[in-house]
């Protein structure tokens, strides 16, 4: 399976180099249109899903929260982290109470684990509950289609 995040859309696109599977997940009630998003120039630009990390059953996300880029500054806001199953069906969403440029999930352990590069501060948060949820309906589903 491939997984692509638009940075400055609010798409991602999963699909299979196997099978015939493909799907896409939009943020928001509409795809955006890449004509209205570069419209404005430079300074209207915004980020959206900045990392993807895949894991055995499944792949999460960060979302930036369309941090927009305002007279050439970058204007941050909390990052979210989305949690997918492989048929691209949500399982969580993880409102983290800080800033957040990378992260990554230690799945043996329940952990997240994320990095803000501008204060150069590590955090980790505890997940056992939402990972057992991954857990339980990883058994519970038959597998990814077309994997």
């Amino acid at each position: 399976m491939v997984v692509e995040a638009s940075l400055m859309l609010n798409t991602i696109y999963l699909y299979s180099l196997e099978s015939q599977f493909e799907r896409t997940i939009c943020y928001g009630s509409k795809v955006d249109n890449i004509n209205d998003v570069f419209h404005n120039g430079r300074t209207r630009l915004r980020s959206t899903f900045t990392r993807v990390n895949v894991y055995d059953d499944f792949f999460a996300v960060m979302y930036d929260g369309g941090k927009m880029y305002k007279e050439l500054r970058l204007v941050k806001n909390n990052s979210k982290i989305f949690i997918f199953d492989w048929n691209g069906n949500p399982i969580a969403e993880l409102n983290l109470p800080c800033l957040a440029d990378v992260f990554d999930i230690d799945v043996r352990n329940g952990i997240l684990l994320t990095l803000d590069r501008e204060s150069e501060t590590i955090r980790k948060y505890d997940i056992p509950e939402i990972l057992k949820e991954l857990n339980d309906s990883a058994v519970s589903a038959s597998g990814p289609v077309g994997k």
